[in-house]
């Protein structure tokens, strides 16, 4: 029973039961029977129970249903039966359960139906445009049906076979076929219709994409130049050979290129020498194919062009294949011209060799024209092949047979050339004959003659008529007649006629004829035909003619016995007579071939008689030669089968003009044994030489002439007659063409020119193709076929049009010179042009190349455009302008260059132009660059220039500048004027804003080194750095300086020290001793005594840094060191590092220079200003100093006993680290400078000489040029602070004050702000530096205490008294950390502490009772030897307590010890100590010292300096010189009392000591509060406010009566006089830590003024000052005084002044601290109306 197929599904688990999904029936008949299995598999671990019920219909069945036992892993196969009764669809299922679940099984029938699978999608190949690409692909029927199909396919697309069966289960092949017809992506549906009535559809989606490819052609080896085009050139080709290049053809698309290989239709197909064998080619994609191209010339010096195109089957461009070849012949060349064989006698024979050489490539074959059986010239060798680069001798014999000169020219015809020529010449004698011996000299002399026409006549003539007169000698001694008939042609000589045309053109072969012959014969041939009766022959008759105007011989050669010989041998024949000659033929054998060429000389009769010549005019013999051929051939018989072979086939000549000749060379080759008899017939056009003949040797060479006459192709056959018999008979196809001149002019010989600029010139190329075969010359040559472009010019004059109609006018080139060109032939072309203007900008108006560094460059790039139609040729020019201090230097070079001048932009282009600035100098530059239009063709060949851009550019060098200084560490007591003085940074930065010199640029600062100990110094700029000087082991001198890039460009630096700049060389390079100098800087060197931190650096531009100079004081004495400051690309300064290190306990004081300048002084001031000298304690001891005055009072002897200069104060002491002001006055003589050498004498130390210098100047001259203000010494100090010093925690705003030039009794104020910066609180308090400056200068307040963060103001006052002076002073402040003292408080308290529990606590132990008082004896016995213990004495060091010691104990270093003195010294031990108890001790010791606790101390305060600089006037001087300035001041006339007043205060100031009240802080904060509390009850007090206000009216005030020393109201002379008073107001400083009570003396007035007269002087001392109320009242009258006398008093004055001060003070603080806001904008408030005021209304 048949069986349905089972097809393979996957299974279904249902819990367990794994069974098939569903049961399917295909391929059923009906009426059979179909069984399949449903297999049932128990994949669980547990047996399972199965029941199933049967399907519901009948046509499927199965067993009887039954319970099913699974185990586990077992399978059970349950039959379905199907029992299909006719053709539908049958479905039903069963039905399964199980204990855990149900499911069913689906059972199916289904029909067959057509079921074709096709691919989903099918992609193709790239292909290029128009091409094919192919893709299979299988169809597969799965159906059980025949199933019918067909394709529905769109373009570009198709499928083959388009439609076809598929057999059930059957597949088949098909091939998609893909046809791009554009560069595109393609997608379309292909459509596969199957089924019976093509109604079912499987649908196929189809990709496919299109490129163009992209062919490029190049020949081999060479680069792509042209893409389009290649060039293959051949060079020079041998004739007959073949050259084969390859060119290249690349495919650079993705996609596989078919192209074809097509030679043009050619102008003529005459002769075709360039070959391409490949017509079709394949490119693969991103690959090359090589295509061979062969050049196979015929034309011996005639040049080949043609084209090949190569086109792509895409049609997207076509690319040509210029082929160039020219083809050459062979070069052979014959070493003599002349074979002189001299004389000799008849029977002998004289031998003479010559050399045949070829000098080319190709290989020649040649002939030599001669018979060696019949001449007297025998060859060794007359025919042969000649390879490249051959040589032959050949061997030539003379045999006279006859006494007379022999004479003939004979050719040597060359394959492929021109013929040669070589004059053989000898003379024989007999004993009765003996002609003249010819010459060599006899043939030149003899073609001049022919060229006179004085060869036609016999030498007896010529000389008869030399003697007659009618000939003369020219300036080569030959002979010459211009009036005689027969010479006339001399005057028009004879062009040189060609090799070709002179060998045939000789009258037989040709018509043509060059030269008229002396001699001729009517024939040169003399055919005996075929001769049957050998001896019947009949002779032939040959005419001999005689065309000279002198009787001639005829000698023929040969004799009776030769085959060929002429009858009579020797003839005489007249003067233009004829003579006829039977040539005879005696043959010696029958049927053969006979050939001979016979030889006949014919000369002068007068030349057979050596005695009736003269060498003038002897003429050499004319040969004659005639060609004799027979043949005795019976008949019956046939003549020899001829073997014979042509060098070529056929014959094609080059394009000629009309009427004029081409030649060709034909070889005729002998391959047999036997003669070869010949005879070519003639042919119209073409002619041949020679024409009859018999080859007797292995190759005959023929030249070929065509001679066209009409303008066509002629295409003809030469005969070739081969022994006399037709069926020999060869056709030999010759062509030839006569062309014109043919030009094909392009763009239908038009030319249109662009729009040009007037004045200029524009060129068009021109293409004209020559399409004719011949070259065409006007002034220039166009090679056959060539395609050359031609320039042509057009020149406007003026803004309009032009049209012009130029002729080219062509000729045919002649392949000769002497050959007549072709006709002209006139092309018209029309040019149009038209002349335009143009006009020149820049994208930009102006260029700023900004900073650029000197020495270096800079580029830009900037675009011009042409905004005209035309193209404008452009002139650039660059115009410089220099501003600077340098700008006269170099100015005449250019800084800026540009890459292009002068050029050409087209129309609405632009060009962009490299401008490169390398500047000289450091300025400012500015440049003009203009540019004029260039017309070369116009007379004025520039326009005006034009303006185009301005460029900008500032030369630069890396500059520095020193902003700021700040010293600490040993130095910590020099402010920062003197700073300023001691490094000379005035002159720093001056040296730094300085332009370096081209010495010190000559090295960078990598390269500045040098061989030498002492490297040498290419700079001016040399200056000191001071460090000043400190004791031995004091504490390092730090300065810092604030560096900044002033420059704008960057800044690279280093400081170099003298062995940086020292290249390390080997030991044995060293020589020499080291100097004093070089010791003491390696001892610098070696101790690192000068640190620089850091040495080198890098700045940008505004960029700043700190650099820090050390100097450590180790060693007494003066160190120096030579230290090179090196700028890169920029200055080299040297500076000397100079520091003093002073012995302990030495005085010493610092001179920082030994020379000192006072300012400038007026001669004649009655008050010169007070000077100042400063002197620098540097040592560790007081200092007590003289200066010596006996200099002083010398310069006042040598100025009239006038004190030019005074010092004030010479003598003094110097406390350690303090600086001391001398005074001195200068008081110039005259207007001259002062120099005075004046010792300074010191106590226990050495004097120094210092040089006073003082300038008096004469006012009245310079006026108001000498500055008389005090700016000029604090001017280049900053004011301001930009360095940060380690430690500090409060900045000064302004760290220098200037109040300017003041008058005398004036008080100005100023205010600097204190701003704490650190974390902690800080207590600080004011000092002056020198003593006396506290009479001037105030501050307030003088101390205070500072939190963190907030900032103080402070108001400096400064009180101009005394006499007009210079004031520069150094005020001190000292800062002092609260926080740190707190903590050192605290630390205090607990060493005193612990000290007390050590005195009073003990602890007694016998263990160590010994080593304890061994210790102590130790310790005392230190002690006793002046040795303490390292950070104290004894007493300041306790035992350690390590449960009351802190962690930072050891940030504090005890006080030193206080000396202590003992009434006994302990003696020495009587026993010797050994080392072992020496060391134990020494531990000992050690051990101790770590259990001493030693004594806190207080912090250290920080300074601050605060310059001062004023300088003070007379009042009148004031007045005269700032008289715009004196109402800006205050006069306080309270301080001019007399000096006399002054004086007793001072005394009483100095004897009676000032009481001074001390209070601790607890009694201070009691007193403040009980005054706050009486002034806060006072306030509120409403009988105080009515206390003041009645205060107004009453009479003078009680108290008044209690004023000391001020009358309110004098009428006296006296009262109007300046008067002062002292009021000393001490303040005292709390400060814990201070030794002492420090103090401020705030000076409210100042001595007397030096104005007062002296008679007024002496008044006030011979007066006492009113000490007590009654006398103070006494002077007063008792009415009050008025308010007009009591604003005039001074006291009242002085009192309003400090009331604004005051106010203004507070405003000042308030808006400091942020309490009012002092830039506010006011505000208006509208008060209401008062009341009673009236109305408008009551008023109207």
């Amino acid at each position: 029973m048949p069986c349905a197929i089972e097809t393979k599904t996957s299974k279904v688990n249902h819990h367990g039961i794994e069974a098939s999904p569903v049961v399917t029936y295909q391929g059923w008949e009906p009426g059979k029977e179909y069984t399949k299995h449903i297999v049932l598999k128990n994949v669980k671990v547990k047996t399972q129970k199965l029941t199933y019920h049967s399907p519901s219909s009948r046509f499927f069945s199965t067993l009887y249903p039954k319970q099913i036992t699974l185990s586990a892993g077992t399978s059970y196969s349950l039959p379905i039966t199907f029992r299909p009764l006719e053709k539908n669809i049958y479905e039903d299922q069963i039905y399964f359960a199980s204990k855990d679940c149900e499911f069913s099984i689906p059972i199916k029938a289904v029909l067959p139906v057509f079921d074709v699978k096709t691919p989903d999608q099918l992609t193709a190949k790239v292909c290029a445009v128009k091409d094919e690409t192919q893709l299979s692909f299988t169809i597969q029927n799965r159906s059980e049906l025949v199933t019918p199909y067909q394709w529905d396919v769109q373009e570009p697309f198709s499928i083959e076979p388009s439609s076809g069966v598929l057999q059930p289960h059957d597949n088949t092949k098909a091939t998609l076929y893909f046809r791009p017809s554009a560069a595109l992506v393609y997608e379309c549906q292909a459509k596969c219709l199957h089924g019976t009535n093509l109604d079912s559809i499987s649908t196929t989606v189809l990709h496919g994409t299109g490129k163009y490819p992209q062919l490029l052609i190049a020949s081999s080896g060479r680069p792509y130049e042209r893409y389009t085009e290649a060039t293959v050139d051949f060079g020079q080709t041998p004739i007959g050979t073949q050259v084969t290049k390859t060119v290249e053809i690349i495919n650079m698309a993705k996609v596989e290129a078919k192209c074809t290989v097509e030679h043009l239709a050619s102008l003529s197909t005459v002769d075709v020498v360039f070959s391409c064998s490949a017509t079709k080619a394949i490119v693969p994609p991103r690959d090359s194919v090589k295509i061979q191209i062969k050049y196979s010339p015929t034309n011996v010096n005639t040049s080949s062009i043609d084209y090949l195109q190569v086109n792509s089957i895409s049609d997207v461009r076509s690319m040509s294949i210029k082929c160039v070849g020219h083809c050459t012949g062979p070069n052979v060349r014959l070493s003599k011209d002349v074979l002189d064989f001299s004389l000799t006698n008849v029977g002998e024979s004289v031998t003479r060799v010559m050399e045949l050489s070829n000098e080319s490539a190709a290989v020649a074959s040649y002939q030599f024209k001669i018979d060696c059986e019949e001449s007297v010239f025998k060859f060794s060798d007359t025919v042969g092949v000649l390879q490249a680069g051959e040589s032959r001798k050949i061997i030539v014999i003379f045999c006279p047979t006859h006494p007379i000169n022999y004479h003939r020219n004979i050719s040597c015809v060359v394959s492929d050339q021109d013929p040669l020529f070589i004059d053989l010449l000898g003379t024989a004698h007999t004993e009765t004959m003996k002609p003249a011996v010819l010459e060599p000299q006899h043939l030149s002399q003899f073609a001049v003659y022919v060229e006179r026409g004085l060869s036609m006549f016999p030498p007896e003539q010529l000389n008869e008529m030399r003697a007659n007169g009618k000939l003369q000698l020219d300036s080569n001694n030959l002979l010459m007649n211009t009036l005689a008939e027969s010479i006339e042609p001399w005057l028009n000589p004879v062009a040189t006629v060609p090799a070709m045309d002179l060998y045939f053109n000789d009258g037989y072969h040709s018509d043509i004829v060059h030269r008229q012959p002396h001699v001729s014969l009517d024939t040169v041939h003399a055919d005996f035909g075929r001769c049957l009766d050998m001896k019947n022959i009949v002779p032939q008759v040959v005419r001999l003619t005689n065309h000279t105007k002198g009787k001639v011989i005829a000698q023929w050669m040969g004799g009776d016995s030769h085959t060929f010989h002429v009858t009579p041998n020797c003839v005489e024949i007249p003067p233009l007579k004829t003579i006829d000659f039977h040539v005879h033929f005696q043959p010696n054998a029958p049927n053969n071939f006979f050939s001979n060429e016979l030889e006949c000389f014919c000369y002068y009769k007068s030349t057979r008689d050596y005695r009736l010549v003269e060498s003038l005019t002897h003429s050499p013999p004319f040969c004659l030669t005639l060609t004799a051929v027979a043949s005795t051939f019976q008949p019956g018989q046939q003549t020899f089968l001829p073997l014979v072979d042509l060098s070529s086939p056929s014959l094609v000549f080059p394009a000629t003009n009309q009427d004029e000749a081409a030649y060709r060379t034909l070889t005729l080759i002998n391959k047999g044994s036997t003669p070869v008899v010949y005879d070519f017939s003639d042919v119209d056009t073409f002619s041949i030489k020679p024409k009859k003949g018999m080859m007797k040797s292995a190759r005959e060479t023929f030249i070929v002439k065509a001679l066209p006459t009409r303008t066509k192709v002629y295409r003809r056959f030469l005969s070739l007659g081969i022994n006399q018999d037709t069926k020999y008979t060869q056709e030999i196809p010759v062509t030839c063409t006569a062309e014109t001149a043919q030009l094909l002019l392009s763009n239908n010989a038009e030319i249109f020119f662009k729009e040009t600029c007037v004045g200029t010139s524009s060129s068009q190329r021109y293409r004209i193709k020559n399409i004719s075969r011949v070259p065409l010359e006007f002034r220039w040559v166009i090679k056959s076929q060539d395609q050359p472009e031609h320039t042509f010019s057009f020149i406007p004059q003026e803004l309009q049009r032009y049209v012009l109609k130029p002729t080219i006018v062509v000729t045919a080139q002649a392949h000769t010179k002497q050959q007549s060109a072709g006709k002209p032939r006139a092309f018209p072309v029309r040019a149009i042009g038209e002349g335009s203007s143009a006009e020149i900008k820049c994208d930009t108006t102006d260029i700023d190349f900004g900073n650029v560094l000197v020495g270096s460059s800079k580029s830009q790039v900037f675009d011009i455009c042409n905004e005209g139609n035309c193209a404008a040729q452009f002139l650039l020019r660059v115009e410089q302008k220099v501003e600077g201090q340098t700008a006269g230097q170099h100015a005449t070079k250019c800084a800026l260059s540009l890459d292009v001048y002068s050029g050409e932009i087209p129309a609405w282009s632009k060009q962009t132009i490299r401008g490169t600035i390398k500047p000289l100098l450091r300025c400012k530059y500015s440049f003009e660059i203009s540019y004029e239009l260039v017309m070369p063709e116009l007379s004025q060949q520039h326009t005006e220039p034009v303006h185009l851009v301005e460029v900008f550019a500032c030369g630069v060098f890396p500059l520095m500048v020193i902003t700021d200084a700040r010293i600490h560490g040993s130095g910590i007591g020099i402010g920062k004027r003197q700073l300023w003085e001691l490094f000379q940074l005035d002159n720093l930065n001056m040296f730094l804003d300085s332009d370096p010199s081209d010495r010190e640029l000559q090295y960078s600062v990598q390269t500045r080194n040098s061989p030498r100990r002492r490297p040498s110094v290419y700079t001016r700029a040399i200056l000191d750095f001071n460090f000043g000087a400190a004791p031995v082991d004091a504490e390092p001198c730090y300065v810092t300086l604030h560096v900044e890039n002033s420059g704008t460009v960057d800044c690279e630096w280093e400081f170099m020290f003298p062995n940086d700049l020292q290249v390390d060389l080997e030991c044995w390079s060293e020589s020499g001793d080291y100097t004093q100098d070089e010791l003491h800087e390696m001892k610098v060197m070696d101790n690192k005594l000068f640190n620089i931190s850091p040495k080198s650096g890098k700045l940008k531009a505004g960029s700043t840094c700190s650099v820090t100079f050390t100097y450590h004081h180790l060693m007494p004495g003066t160190d120096r060191v030579p230290v090179l400051l090196k700028l890169s690309r920029g200055r080299e300064i040297m500076i000397n590092f100079v520091g003093v290190t002073v012995e302990e306990k030495i005085p010493y004081i610092h001179f920082p220079s030994n020379t000192h300048s006072f300012a400038p002084v007026a001669v004649g001031e009655k008050q010169c200003p007070k000077q100042l000298y400063e002197l620098y304690n540097g040592g560790s001891v007081p200092v007590t100093f003289k200066i010596d005055c006996v200099p002083l009072s010398l310069l006042k002897s040598e100025n009239f006993d006038h004190s030019v200069m005074e010092c004030l104060n010479p003598k003094g002491i110097i406390a350690p680290g303090k600086t001391h002001l001398v005074e001195w006055m200068f008081y110039p003589l005259e207007a001259k400078t002062y120099q005075v050498d004046v010792p300074i004498l010191i106590s226990g130390g050495e004097p120094a000489l210092i040089t006073f210098t003082g300038v008096g100047y004469d006012k009245a001259q310079l006026g108001e040029t000498m500055p008389t203000v005090c700016e000029n010494n604090e001017c280049s100090v900053p004011v301001t602070q930009r360095v940060t010093v380690p430690g500090q925690t409060v900045v000064l705003s302004h760290e220098r004050v200037s109040f300017g030039n003041l008058p005398l009794f004036s008080k100005t104020r100023k205010v600097v702000f204190m701003s704490n910066t650190s974390d902690h609180t800080i207590s600080y308090s004011w000092h002056v530096s020198n003593h006396g400056d506290e009479k001037m200068v105030n501050i307030y307040p003088a101390k205070g205490t500072l939190q963190s963060k907030h900032h103080q103001m402070v108001k400096v006052a400064f009180t101009s008294c005394g006499e007009p002076a210079f004031y520069d002073m150094d005020m001190v402040c000292e800062v002092v950390d609260e926080t740190e003292m707190a903590r050192y408080r605290r630390r205090l308290r607990d060493w005193e502490n612990e000290r007390e529990r050590q005195i009073n606590e003990f602890t007694i132990t016998e263990k160590d009772l010994v080593k304890n008082k061994r210790a102590r004896s130790t310790g005392e016995h230190t002690v006793k030897k002046g040795k303490p213990v390292k950070g104290g004495s004894a007493q300041n060091f306790l035992k350690i307590d390590k449960a009351n010691v802190q962690e930072d104990i050891d940030l504090y270093k005890p006080q030193p010890r206080e000396k202590t003195y003992k009434q006994y010294k302990a003696l020495p031990p009587i026993l010797d100590r050994s080392y072992d108890k020496d060391r134990e001790e020494v531990l000992e010791t050690e051990r101790m010292k770590v259990a001493m606790w030693a004594k806190p101390v207080p912090p250290k305060p920080f300074l601050i300096h605060l310059g001062v600089i004023a300088r003070t006037h007379s009042i009148t001087s004031f007045q005269d010189q700032f008289f715009d300035d004196f109402d800006n001041f205050f006069i306080d006339k309270t301080l001019g009392s007399s000096v006399s007043d002054e004086e007793p205060l001072e005394e009483t100031k100095t004897n009676a000591p000032a009481t001074q009240l001390s209070c601790t802080e607890g009694e201070g904060e009691m007193l403040t509060g009980v005054i706050a509390n009486v002034l806060r009850s006072l306030v509120d007090d409403p009988s105080f406010h009515q206390s003041v206000t009645k205060l107004a009216s009453e009479s003078t005030p009680y108290f008044s009566q209690f004023h000391q020393g001020v009358n309110l109201i004098s009428d006296s002379p006296r009262d109007e006089q300046l008067k002062s008073g002292v009021d000393i107001v001490e303040l005292k400083s709390d400060a814990p830590g201070s030794q002492g009570h420090k103090q401020v003396l705030r000076s409210v007035s100042q001595t007397q003024a030096t104005e007062l007269p002296a008679q007024t002087k002496e008044k006030s001392r011979s007066k006492t000052r009113p000490t007590n109320a009654t006398s103070s009242i006494s002077k007063q009258p008792s009415q009050p005084p008025s308010s007009d006398a009591l604003i005039r008093n001074p006291s009242f004055a002085n009192l309003v002044e400090d009331v604004l001060e005051n106010t203004l003070m507070n405003i000042l603080l308030e808006a400091a601290n942020g309490e009012v806001n002092i830039t506010a904008r006011p505000r208006l408030i509208a008060l209401p109306p008062r009341k009673g005021t009236p109305t408008r209304e009551h008023k109207h």
